[in-house]
């Protein structure tokens, strides 16, 4: 995402002058969401902005209704933000009473939301701007980062080539695997495939472990998950199963029973290539390798048994 930072900054400095927020504010352009995040929790909040949507200014209206496709997404980047600048804790003062943090008052600002209703945020949305932190006495801008999605998912942040599915021009960004969130450190282990079955147990998240398992490969489910053949199919495809850890077993829906299965097969052309799917328990349970493939290619068994035959 190219950002355009001076027209940026004019815009954003019109709309807090129309909106009475401007004196005695410094603007400042961050590098990263999490730095803006860092500096309001430090600094606290510009309280003025706490009935911004009072604060009216007829110059910019819009007489239209637009819908950004991409808010959904960087909503989970500002949340992604929250997490991992640990801003979701609960404070408590000098008598224990726990403290609302500032960011429960809705108070940094999602120009895509802004939008809809400024016609001089709207233009700086265009000009790469993704949100306005006004921390006390300094309006902190933050460019929008690069988003990758899940093929065929607008509406899931993905990337599982080594890189943060939103990443800002400095290689900062936040990694996730599916719309799921991960720490650096995790996300390198899970795509790498480097977890054991007791290590991806670990993970403190039932969706973090459902997507680290579907990471491990063949060689890795061997070895670390203590695969067992349950068939071999006449094509070469081979049904295993693995005894999920009971926190695994326990993320599943009721009936799912503490195994979970996958097929394994290589290319016949190419042997080199081999290819893990796993498989709907309910169909698994049935024991038939080739109807499991059969399923994962969303055709029948005799579907799958003539395009053998045919071959």
């Amino acid at each position: 995402m190219t950002f355009a930072d001076e027209p940026a900054l004019t815009l954003v400095q019109r709309f807090c002058t129309g909106r009475r927020v401007a004196q005695n504010t410094q603007f400042t352009i961050t590098a990263n969401l999490s730095e803006a995040l860092r500096v309001i929790d430090m600094k606290g909040p510009d309280r003025r902005w706490s009935n911004i949507m009072g604060r009216s200014d007829r110059a910019d209206a819009v007489g239209d209704a637009i819908t950004l496709p991409t808010a959904p997404l960087e909503r989970q980047v500002f949340n992604a933000g929250l997490r991992s600048q640990s801003l979701l804790r609960v404070r408590r003062d000098r008598f224990g009473a726990s403290i609302r943090s500032w960011h429960f008052s809705h108070l940094v600002v999602s120009v895509a939301h802004w939008a809809r209703m400024s016609a001089t945020l709207r233009e700086a949305y265009r000009q790469g701007l993704g949100w306005l932190v006004p921390a006390n006495n300094e309006i902190l801008l933050v460019p929008r980062p690069r988003m990758s999605t899940a093929e065929g998912r607008t509406d899931l942040l993905h990337d599982d080539t080594g890189r943060p599915a939103a990443e800002w021009d400095d290689g900062s960004g936040y990694y996730f695997i599916q719309g799921v969130q991960f720490t650096p450190a995790m996300y390198r282990s899970v795509v790498e495939g480097e977890l054991s079955l007791a290590q991806i147990a670990d993970l403190p998240d039932s969706d973090q472990r459902s997507i680290a398992l579907t990471y491990l490969d063949f060689e890795n489910l061997l070895s670390k998950a203590s695969a067992r053949v349950v068939d071999r199919g006449r094509r070469g495809t081979t049904l295993y199963r693995i005894r999920l850890p009971v926190r695994i077993a326990d993320d599943r829906p009721d009936g799912h029973g503490p195994f979970d299965y996958f097929i394994h097969m290589r290319d016949a052309s190419h042997p080199e290539r081999e290819f893990v799917e796993w498989v709907d328990p309910a169909v698994a349970e049935i024991g038939d390798a080739e109807l499991c493939q059969a399923h994962a290619f969303g055709i029948t068994l005799h579907e799958w048994l003539s395009i053998e035959q045919e071959g």
